[in-house]
């Protein structure tokens, strides 16, 4: 690890405030267009060695520094709130499944914490830091689970013989949405119109019966963090995918395919104010905000492979911070405002480029 960036991490993680997977400062003006790059750290997944690994760089796609070296695939990392903890998807205890481990920001103490192998992946830690969420295939089909920050305490929060996954908590900790393949849709071949029934048959079956189509799609839905009060976001017969809280709990990001092909859209937290972020003919996926909202980071295939990106929170001044030649994926911001702190700057402007504030 550089020793820049190594220094950065650690004084990030000393000026933390306790928030959560993804979500940390408000911003005072969300929607602001600021210049892309600015601070902070990312996470994310990349096969640039050969097999997916955990790796960091600077909010400018500096200072790539790789966490992870097992022949094992590692993906889906996610911030603890204080920053001084990663958690992430392996399947380094079971080359046939996966489960979540967690290690500390250097890439030192792995743990496994989920300690079940079957298909866990997307964890998210809650604001406070206390709980994790995650899906599993442990119940026969794909489930939202929460435990306590150690492993302990496993509960499952839905239970629906659709496909549950990609949890994500509200700043305040209050609810949990999340993706579910929990609806089927039928509808002529050659009419847009589409009726939805009752889901009676696995979520991956898709099938065509004379002008009569019917395919499960993926929709946007909020609970609370126990699991109860149940609401439906999107309603439409597309794809919508990889939803993500901004950090002030304003807006939604999330993925779909209503416009033909992957986008990323924001949304109300009522399902209201829909607006496409990423209107082109590329996929682009998985969107992470900024600690101050102010910025998406997210995966973009326009170079033919996927790389990460980060825009304004607008939509504009995309930029390619990764450039590879290989699969980057899966990224996250690291908790706190690594440009300006309430009192001080970490990475302050200066002569040729940011400077250590202290």
């Amino acid at each position: 690890m550089s020793s820049r960036l190594r220094s950065v991490i650690l004084l990030l993680v000393a000026s933390m405030l306790p928030i959560g997977c993804s979500l940390v400062q408000e911003a005072t003006d969300p929607f602001a267009a600021t210049g892309v790059g600015g601070g902070g750290i990312i996470s994310f997944a990349s096969m640039r060695d050969g097999d997916y690994e955990i790796y960091l760089m600077e909010a400018d796609g500096a200072n790539l520094t790789r966490l992870t070296d097992h022949p094992a695939l590692d993906v889906s990392p996610t911030w603890s709130p204080d920053g001084s903890q990663i958690a992430f998807s392996t399947q380094r205890a079971d080359l046939f499944s996966r489960e979540i481990f967690v290690m500390d920001v250097t890439g030192a103490n792995l743990v496994n914490i989920s300690r079940f192998p079957v298909s866990e992946n997307n964890p998210c830690w809650s604001p406070d830091g206390s709980r994790i969420a995650f899906d599993s295939m442990r119940d026969g089909n794909n489930e939202v689970y929460v435990m306590d920050a150690d492993g302990s305490n496993q509960i499952r929060l839905t239970n629906s013989p659709g496909f549950d996954s990609r949890p994500s908590w509200s700043p305040d900790g209050q609810k949990i949405i999340f993706e579910s393949g929990r609806t089927v849709f039928f509808h002529e071949s050659q009419e847009a119109d589409s009726a939805e029934v009752a889901m009676l048959i696995e979520q991956a079956i898709a099938a065509a019966l004379g002008r009569t189509n019917f395919a499960f799609k993926h929709q946007i839905y909020v609970m609370d963090a126990d699991g109860s009060n149940l609401i439906r976001l999107t309603n439409n017969p597309y794809m919508d995918t990889h939803p993500a809280w901004s950090p002030d709990g304003s807006r939604i990001a999330f993925v779909s395919d209503r416009s033909g092909d992957e986008d990323i859209y924001i949304m109300a937290p009522d399902g209201s104010a829909l607006v496409n972020l990423t209107n082109n003919r590329f996929s682009d996926t998985s969107p992470a905000w900024s600690p101050d909202g102010r910025r998406v980071a997210f995966v973009a295939d326009r170079h033919g492979h996927p790389d990460i990106f980060v825009m304004s929170a607008d939509g504009s001044n995309p930029t390619n911070l990764t450039q590879s030649n290989r699969d980057d994926m899966y990224p996250a911001w690291m908790p706190g405002n690594a440009y300006n702190t309430q009192d001080r700057c970490l990475l302050c402007p200066g002569p040729g480029g940011p400077q250590l504030g202290f």
